[in-house]
């Protein structure tokens, strides 16, 4: 994890602990609990995402889904897949790259092949037409 994230949570840990009256390494579990300490219901994680959505200025697109998926793919842009997989808790790299690397190199070879199907019959010399090239 990043520095400032591991800072945040230790800090996080130490308010929790101080507002439930307990020392900081008694609490185990849970990173955001509901106030028993337990599993969050859905509708109330639910309510609090609307919340920070709405104190941020973000649009209902922005879905815990999407948040992961931005985080992947800046992770797979800068780390080896190993790196990625273990960061995203995936069990086999080929279901980060698979999902998250994109494919960033064009390759001619699939067209040469595409090529081959259509070329003239019969000694033919028909040309191929000419594509003017986007600007």
């Amino acid at each position: 994890m990043a520095d400032w994230l591991v800072d945040m949570l230790w800090d996080r840990r130490d308010r929790v602990a101080g507002a439930v009256g307990v020392p900081p390494e008694e609490l185990t579990g849970w990173v955001f609990p509901n106030t028993l300490g337990g599993l969050r219901e859905s509708s109330n994680l639910r309510r609090d995402w609307r919340g920070f959505r709405k104190r941020h200025g973000i649009g209902d697109w922005f879905t815990p889904r999407t948040f992961r998926r931005t985080v992947a793919t800046l992770v797979t842009d800068v780390l080896p897949a190993r790196e990625a997989s273990d960061l995203l808790g995936h069990s086999r790299v080929s279901q980060t790259t698979d999902t998250y690397v994109g494919r960033k190199q064009v390759s001619r070879h699939p067209a040469a092949v595409l090529d081959a199907l259509g070329a003239p019959k019969n000694g033919s010399k028909t040309a191929p037409r000419s594509r003017k090239k986007a600007s």
